[in-house]
């Protein structure tokens, strides 16, 4: 029961890292996508860069596309450059959180290629399976020795296997002292 217990918690724990993983691949692939990016470097310059447009190069000129409002009314030009600082404020909150999390899911990919040879989704799924497997069989051998002692227990009333192997030597013993006696009494007639 406890060894039952054990790889059952284990398989909802390796179940739950399979599920993260494959979570964290699929927010990988689509911010690389969404960058452009073919590296972790690339995605982090990208992200740098959208980080970069700050509420300061307002001021100096640059101003987004008015979309078609007359911006020579100081109060509308002012309302829409606050609208748009606190726009790039947001992205640049998000950009820094997306930054942190690819950080991590990188991490995450170095660590698993150092842990277990492997990085891809599909290369740590092959070896969670190859150790389903293994755990499968193992317990199957488990189960037959388990069963064999009882048997033994239950025919000989014996299962260590130490006492098997003497309560045999015992027998054989027996065996070839009748034998030895049948050959005498054979000889003497």
């Amino acid at each position: 029961m406890a060894i039952e217990l054990i790889i059952g918690t284990r398989r909802r724990d390796q179940a739950e890292q399979r599920r993260r993983l494959a979570a964290a691949e699929g927010y990988l692939r689509a911010i690389e996508q969404e960058l452009e990016a073919t590296s972790p470097e690339e995605a982090i310059t990208a992200i740098r860069r959208l980080k970069a447009l700050q509420p300061d190069s307002i001021a100096s000129g640059v101003l987004p596309d008015a979309g078609g409002v007359n911006l020579s009314d100081p109060r509308v030009a002012v309302s829409r450059i606050r609208d748009f600082a606190t726009k790039v404020a947001a992205l640049n909150g998000t950009v820094t959180s997306m930054e942190e999390q690819l950080k991590s899911l990188y991490s995450d990919r170095e660590r698993l290629e150092r842990e277990i040879g492997a990085s891809e989704a599909d290369d740590v799924v092959a070896a969670f399976r190859s150790l389903q497997t293994t755990i499968q069989s193992m317990e199957s051998q488990l189960m037959t020795l388990y069963a064999g002692r009882e048997l033994l227990d239950v025919e000989l009333g014996r299962s260590d296997p130490k006492e098997i192997v003497a309560m045999f030597r015992n027998v054989t013993h027996l065996v070839n002292g009748a034998r030895l006696e049948l050959q005498t009494v054979a000889e003497d007639r």
